[in-house]
């Protein structure tokens, strides 16, 4: 989710007089094919060293929560258009990906995206930090309720 943070980044730095100057931003990343094939490659070995380790240890891959609302945007998500759609195709082909690896691996996959799909940084009770976060907070990263939510519904799976 680096993406949304970069793109709220520049978004602030243009549209306003922010303190956060573009050059600090860094550029938006756009995974390719070979970003998503060295993700899923490092997440097959975490799941192949846990089973060498652990053999009857039960694996649960926790998915990202969700960020973004399925459509639109808000003053906490100040992000142009296409930088919304990418990173929610971001979010979707890293949803994917989890779990392909997982059954692949004969893993678990706790999904804290559809537990958090109506606490997005714009819902009335958001699970995300917004852009800028709270003090204490980063940008675009899951809450203490959020946090909180994903911790007692693993608790009970």
């Amino acid at each position: 989710m680096t993406g949304l943070l970069a793109a709220a980044c520049q978004t602030q730095a243009s549209n306003r007089a922010d303190p956060v100057a573009l050059d600090r931003c860094g550029p938006i990343p756009h995974p390719d094919d070979a970003d998503y094939a060295r993700l899923e490659a490092a997440m097959t070995r975490i799941a192949v060293e846990v089973k060498a380790r652990a053999p009857s240890a039960r694996l649960v891959f926790v998915n990202y929560m969700t960020v973004l609302p399925q459509v639109g945007r808000c003053s906490l998500a100040p992000l142009a258009p296409e930088a919304a759609k990418n990173s929610r195709t971001i979010a979707r082909k890293l949803l994917d990906l989890t779990t392909k690896v997982a059954k692949a691996q004969g893993a678990e996959v706790f999904s804290a995206a559809a537990l958090s799909r109506t606490h997005s940084v714009c819902a009335q009770h958001p699970w995300m930090n917004g852009y800028p976060a709270p003090p204490g907070g980063a940008p675009f990263h899951p809450n203490l309720a959020g946090m909180t939510a994903v911790a007692e519904a693993l608790d009970r799976q």
